[in-house]
């Protein structure tokens, strides 16, 4: 009973409470799925790059040359020739099925995720763990809402609950994993959501800290106070940053067209081209958090900076496009942050007096390439703010990030990576408002339980002990179709029925023969969404859906009638969040 009453208050738009339960409980469990992701990629690494589990620059060039294309290849042949199948995976995966199934991701493709996504990073593949992690974190929540079969909008919820707590356990960054559940995978703030998931990222960081300890991920810079002098060199950090970007966005795009190449052939280009990268510039392969490292403690030339910003984003472009089951956040800090060490670098030699700080230029690269690339400022800047820990970067990494996210969304227009896969393939990117508000409650909650079954066919003293119950709808059936009347119209419509008076006790009367609104009426499982209701509608030109189900399992088969003027009366109500 207890259950049954949590799972019945989840289908409102504001259950709080149990939200926050479930968000808890839910990060926790995604925050040990990531660590184990990392596991999997850190032991084995360890193991035959002695000099650390991200050292590939100590293998000789042909041997960098020769893993990213084993591979590249070997995974493309077990997916397209013995697998026979390719699941969705990544970010794009997550929004997708947010957008068009209420965030209900299935098991296997995560499966795949969680092993090819650490095989792709062992063999050098130009990729990060933040991108599968969100699939991993997403799905481990979604997988616990299916399983208790709770209702559709509290599915959707959790999804970004695991997203948050992903993020959060991958960069021992909460706040960072709040906004880009947010930003970039919700595309949307409201109350409801936004406690849940901030539970949720606080659970995940916790299982991180337990593992790792307090440290963020990057060795972060002692940040000197900035002067008013160095907003011109933010702004043009700014601008490189977004055109180094709309370069990125736009690579992603053009190797969408090789789609069409079999997948193991798209795969075994995508592994040449960090091959060869590598050959020159061993940094660009795998993860390469500790090549960042080595930018913030200023230990990296110009040119290097350089060379390593470049080919990071060709070959994650390349990759992402080809459908490489990779991630590009964490490359995407890498070359952004590269990139901002060579600006700096450039600034410092231009105008020596002005520069404060050159780790700092690498701090705002990371955050500008990030935002920019992802479409996710607000992210962007608040993950700078917990990695360096400190409020001085507020103010450049503002001007830095939203210089960069303006010159690659609005000047150079190109979107998001994970967006553009979508559309390429057909899918929606986006809800419309109106969907997005109907997402957010189940039909259980706008449901009207005041309802009665019986036949077609039913004598005046059946007639007369339905009405007394005062129904607002009762359900009868025709032709193996069930039939909604209204029990109030019903009635006043039998007053109008001579019959009725003449009619003796056992006489029966047709239910369908009573004048008043009449609609046939289809099934809708009590666990959908009010969207799922209103699509279900539109496509079978209904008034009216019967819920069949419910939360308790000694329930009726059909618990509630829900109607179109029940979700227009729902969407019409004022709201403050």
């Amino acid at each position: 009973m207890v259950f049954k009453n949590f799972r019945h208050r989840l289908a409102d738009e504001n259950a709080l409470l149990p939200l926050s339960l479930l968000g808890i409980f839910t990060g926790l469990l995604s925050g040990i799925v990531i660590q184990g992701f990392r596991f999997l990629i850190e032991w084995p690494s360890e193991i035959w790059l002695i000099g650390g589990h991200e050292a590939f620059e100590i293998l000789s060039p042909s041997v960098r040359a020769v893993i990213p294309i084993y591979g590249a290849l070997s995974l493309g042949i077990f997916l397209q020739f013995i697998i026979r199948h390719i699941p969705s995976m990544g970010l794009s995966h997550v929004v997708q099925r947010l957008n068009e199934h209420h965030g209900r991701l299935p098991l296997r493709p995560a499966i795949m995720q969680f092993l090819l996504g650490a095989w792709c990073i062992l063999t050098g593949q130009s990729s990060g763990r933040e991108g599968p992690a969100v699939h991993l974190g997403a799905a481990t929540s979604s997988y616990v809402g299916q399983l208790w079969k709770l209702p559709s909008n509290s599915i959707r919820v959790l999804t970004g609950c695991g997203t948050a707590a992903a993020i959060a356990a991958s960069f021992n960054t909460p706040i960072a994993g709040v906004i880009f559940a947010m930003e970039v995978v919700m595309m949307e703030y409201t109350i409801a959501g936004f406690i849940p998931i901030m539970l949720s990222a606080s659970a995940g960081t916790v299982i991180s800290e337990l593992v790792y300890g307090s440290s963020t991920a990057f060795i972060a810079p002692v940040l000197e106070q900035h002067t008013v002098f160095e907003v011109p060199a933010y702004i043009l950090l700014g601008l490189g940053i977004g055109i180094a970007s709309g370069l990125f966005c736009l690579i992603h795009k053009q190797g969408l067209r090789l789609q069409s190449l079999p997948l193991w052939l798209r795969y075994t280009l995508a592994g040449a081209v960090t091959g060869l990268l590598g050959f020159y510039v061993p940094e660009i392969m795998g993860i390469g958090y500790d090549t960042l490292d080595l930018a913030l403690e200023a230990q990296l030339g110009f040119y290097l900076l350089l060379a390593i910003g470049l080919a990071k984003i060709l070959a994650t472009s390349v990759s992402s496009s080809l459908g490489m089951p990779i991630g590009i956040i964490g490359p995407t800090l890498l070359a952004g942050g590269c990139l901002g060490g060579a600006t700096g670098i450039i600034i410092n030699f231009v105008a020596p007096q002005t520069i404060t700080n050159d780790s700092l230029y690498v701090m705002l690269g990371m955050g500008a390439m990030m935002g920019a690339v992802m479409n996710a400022p607000l992210a962007a800047l608040t993950a700078l703010l917990e990695l360096t820990n400190s409020p001085t970067i507020i103010l450049p990494a503002m001007i830095a990030i939203v210089v960069a996210t303006l010159m690659n969304s609005q000047i150079l227009k190109q979107k998001p990576p994970h967006l553009v896969s979508l559309g390429h393939s057909g899918e929606r990117t986006q809800l419309s408002m109106f969907e997005i508000n109907l997402q957010r409650i189940g039909v259980s909650s706008l449901m009207n339980a005041n309802m009665e079954t019986a036949t077609r066919f039913l004598t005046k003293q059946q007639l007369m002990a339905l009405l007394t119950r005062k129904p607002r709808w009762v359900i009868t059936e025709e032709n193996q179709q069930l039939i909604m009347l209204n029990g109030i119209q019903l009635e006043s419509g039998l007053n109008e029925m001579e019959e009725w008076n003449n009619a003796s006790d056992e006489q029966q009367l047709d239910l369908l023969a009573i004048p008043g609104e009449q609609a046939k009426i289809a099934a809708l499982s009590f666990q959908s969404s009010a969207l799922e209701a209103w699509q279900l509608m539109q496509k079978e030109n209904l008034s009216a859906l019967y819920v069949t189900g419910t939360f308790d399992a000694y329930a009726p088969a059909i618990s509630g009638i829900i109607t179109r003027r029940d979700i227009e009366d729902y969407y019409q109500r004022p709201r403050y969040f």
